[in-house]
């Protein structure tokens, strides 16, 4: 998954910006990077290169070519940087063929600059517009609430599957993809 937005403004602090909200002009060497995606092109793609026969479920997860989530209008239970943020993501953006097909279908432009030429002034936004300090989802980060990092079990994937109404079908073929390292 990427992040996008609809907004340059935004696309533009994160070019020219390290996390945390410093210039990225001290790094002589480094380079930003705007991508741009046109999603009527990826919906064409989309349409186009899914066979309507295939189970799409399976298909999708395996290609890992899954299209634009905006998720910029979500209520504030879920956050308010995706707001903040004007933002989606590309969800399957991992795999290699997604990359080709945008270039293929014209749905993706890059735009490069040197971080050397940087001078402060490229937006007026500021990390604190866009990761708001008063953002509920932050409470998940809390140290009492880090959960066990052991890897969850076969079983337990199966069973979440289960709980969210995937298909036995769909569930055996994610248990057997994970099995051959392929999730």
């Amino acid at each position: 998954m990427i992040d996008v937005t609809r907004d340059v403004e935004v696309a533009g602090w994160f070019a020219s910006h390290h996390w945390n909200g410093e210039l990225a002009s001290r790094d002589p060497a480094g380079w930003g990077v705007i991508y741009r995606f046109d999603a009527e092109e990826i919906n064409k793609c989309l349409s186009k290169e899914l066979d309507k026969e295939l189970n799409k479920g399976a298909f999708l997860i395996l290609t890992g070519l899954l299209g634009f989530a905006d998720i910029s209008s979500l209520g504030e239970e879920f956050g308010k940087r995706p707001k903040a943020q004007r933002g989606g993501s590309l969800l399957g953006f991992e795999n290699s063929v997604v990359y080709l097909l945008l270039d293929c279908y014209g749905a993706l432009e890059i735009f490069t600059f040197p971080h050397s030429s940087l001078s402060g002034r490229e937006t007026k936004i500021q990390r604190s517009d866009l990761c708001p300090s008063d953002d509920p989802i932050l409470q998940v980060f809390k140290p009492q609430f880090l959960s066990d990092t052991t890897p969850i079990s076969d079983n337990e994937l199966q069973g979440f599957l289960a709980s969210e109404g995937f298909a036995e079908k769909d569930i055996s073929i994610l248990i057997r993809a994970r099995g051959l390292r392929l999730l």
